[in-house]
């Protein structure tokens, strides 16, 4: 667009309307001057045409964007400016014919509006672009409007006739629609596409305005609620009978919470059917209008009545569970401080036959009576060991943060009196603090430091290491030992109360302290495991929950 167009635009104002002048250069079969040519294209045209300058002031309008605008002043008088009349959906009180030449912006094949002289909306399929001077400068825009209202199909041709009112020719447009064309096609693709889905869902979708009104409901609620889905919509939740008023009280609260707040909300409820009662777990989701207000809401229904039965089944064998455990844990109590006094009795008669009658009897029996000793010791050390072991589960838990390399140092300062005059070298690594019951995480260290202290006593020097390392951003404990270590291929023993690696002839116990370890750590919610090798030492690994790099 020359700089003449927009500085003087008397020039298109004064121009006529008609088109007389190139009709009769067709009538004559004279040569038509480009300026003409410019007028019929123009004039003809069934699509209403638009010049503005960078004000957005109207500087021409074609004949048919006169009548598209059923004689608005604004395409006559060119003294208001094109905004007030039409809108586009991202053009909110902005000037649209402003903001091309300012922004540069190209608009293809976009819907607008456009507000009629007697107040009636057109919509309308917009393409605008800016127009530029000698310099490049931007210096207005074209605007080019197809009414696209329902039902009305633009001319394709417009036939050019003289003051007489005779045919001489005819003005065509040409529209390309294949880019149009494929949308539509894409669109209805996606919306079977999206219909196959919804019908073979399980959950009942439907949708809901703000009075709870179904404006849309699947075709699964004839199978839940036994209703056909043409007897739902166009009716409030109250309106259907479905419910009574205890689930319409609670879809209105929760409705009302979603118009709000402009959440989604998730609730529970049981459906007391004809046959059978259900339940359902619903989640309500805003949907919003064009001016980002809360319009309605969609609402997914999905039965989980099968999966409410099997977490009522596991909750009530929980329960049973923790029964039997509770009774096998007295009972463990019971029996074990129940045999103490026995045991007391046998070792007291025992030790009283040697100190007052050992003159009197011979070596065997004297050798007899210290074996009743010796085993009645160790029964009496499987006992307390035992009753350790019940009270694992039984003592209340108070979790907080644990220094472990502190706690690893004073288990084994309480330790190193009992070593003697035996070679031992102690490491202590870095160790990040961890979060558990500092009793029981002491009693973790304390079974597994002795653990390594007895079998690595033929060790010279013995060494013991306590450290830890990150594994998949997980920290994990471990205690080290050059001892004895363990074949492997009994690993699965390693852990089981009073199961033994090693025999009575080679090392003291009972095995129940790595049974213990396993119990504590397990009630903390953390994991234990160890490896060895047969004379190569052995290491044993645990974690805690909550621990963090």
């Amino acid at each position: 667009m020359n700089e003449q167009l927009l500085e003087k635009p008397a020039t298109l104002r004064n121009r006529r309307w008609g088109v007389e002048k190139p009709a009769e250069a067709l009538k004559n079969g004279t040569a038509i001057r480009k300026e003409q040519l410019f007028d019929l294209v123009l004039e003809q045209v069934p699509d209403g045409i638009a010049v503005c300058d960078r004000s957005g002031r109207i500087i021409y309008a074609s004949k048919a964007l006169c009548k598209l605008s059923s004689g608005n002043p604004l395409a006559r008088t060119f003294d208001q400016t094109f905004h007030l009349s039409l809108s586009l959906p991202d053009k909110k009180n902005q000037p649209f014919s402003t903001t091309i030449p300012i922004s540069g912006r190209v608009i293809r094949d976009t819907d607008g509006l456009l507000r009629c002289r007697e107040g009636k909306i057109r919509p309308l399929l917009v393409n605008a672009s800016p127009l530029k001077d000698e310099n490049n400068d931007i210096c207005g825009c074209l605007i080019i409007l197809k009414d696209v209202t329902p039902g009305k199909e633009a001319a394709a041709n417009t036939v050019c006739r003289d003051q007489d009112r005779q045919v001489q020719g005819v003005a065509g447009l040409a529209r390309d629609l294949t880019k149009r064309q494929r949308a539509e096609d894409k669109l209805r693709k996606q919306e079977g596409e999206l219909r196959t889905l919804i019908d073979h869902l399980p959950d009942i979708i439907s949708r809901f305005d703000r009075d709870l009104r179904c404006i849309f409901v699947s075709p699964q609620v004839a199978d839940v609620f036994d209703v056909a889905e043409e007897k739902c919509l166009g009716k409030t939740v109250r309106e259907t009978g479905l419910f009574n008023e205890g689930m319409l009280n609670l879809f209105k609260s929760r409705s009302h919470r979603v118009f709000e707040s402009g959440r989604p909300e998730t609730f529970e409820f049981t459906y007391a059917g004809p046959a059978e009662a259900r339940c359902f777990s619903t989640r309500f989701i805003p949907e919003f209008d064009g001016g980002g207000n809360i319009a309605s809401l969609l609402s997914i229904m999905q039965d989980i009545t099968e999966r409410k039965q099997v977490e009522m089944e596991l909750q009530n064998r929980t329960a049973q569970l923790e029964n039997l455990n509770r009774e096998l844990e007295s009972f463990s109590y019971s029996v074990s401080h129940d045999l103490k006094a026995p045991l007391r009795t046998i070792d007291g008669y025992s030790r009283m036959l040697l100190r007052k009658h050992s003159a009197r009897l011979d070596e065997d029996a004297r050798d007899m009576l210290q074996v009743i000793r010796t085993h009645a010791g160790m029964m009496g050390q499987l006992i307390d060991d035992l009753l350790a072991f019940s009270r694992v589960t039984r003592k209340d838990m108070n979790i907080s943060e644990i220094n472990m390399e502190l706690l690893a140092s004073d288990v084994w300062k309480e330790m190193a009196a009992t070593a003697g005059e035996r070679e031992i070298e102690i490491r202590i690594a870095n160790m990040p603090s961890g979060f558990g019951d500092p009793s029981l995480v002491r009693q973790v260290l304390t079974n597994l430091l002795a653990n390594a202290m007895k079998f690595t006593r033929d060790r010279k020097p013995g060494i013991i290491e306590t450290g830890s390392s990150i594994v998949n951003n997980e920290v994990i404990y471990y205690v080290r030992d050059n001892g004895v270590g363990f074949d492997m291929k009994y690993y699965e023993k390693l852990f089981g109360v009073f199961q033994r690696l090693h025999g009575d002839n080679e090392f003291e116990g009972t095995g129940v302290g790595l049974a213990i370890v396993q119990r504590i750590i397990n009630r903390l919610g953390g994991r234990v495991w160890a490896e060895g090798k047969r004379n190569g030492g052995a290491i044993f690994y645990f974690t805690l929950p909550g621990t963090k790099p």
